[in-house]
């Protein structure tokens, strides 16, 4: 299997335990995490570096981390009502995208 280049966005608590799950699949190489808070960044790049993973680019905007040309997969970890916006622009983007919870409530 090829390493599976994943970009995060949203590093909130349940954005830093996927994090923190997927430094621990060898074939995942995070290489991508964006916030809005620039030390949820910080703290991301610690636990990745700590781990012996080389750090992940940042970013504070997502559509610039959606527009990332080496991402394989966007993992989505937002506020739930930003989850479907997102996943559609990244597969705009040519990239898969993952959502932490449902990506939708309603089939209208």
């Amino acid at each position: 299997m090829k390493m599976l280049k994943v970009g995060f966005i949203g590093l909130g608590y349940r954005g830093m335990l996927a994090v923190e799950r997927n430094l621990h699949i060898p074939e995942v190489e995070i290489a991508a995490v964006c916030d809005i808070d620039s030390s949820r960044i910080e703290q991301a790049l610690a636990t990745i570096t700590a781990s012996g993973k080389k750090p992940a680019a940042t970013y504070s905007d997502w559509k610039e981390l959606c527009a990332a040309p080496e991402l394989d997969l966007v993992y989505i970890c937002t506020e739930w009502t930003l989850h479907t916006e997102i996943a559609v622009f990244a597969m705009k983007m040519g990239h898969h995208a993952a959502v932490e919870v449902p990506a939708a409530v309603t089939i209208g």
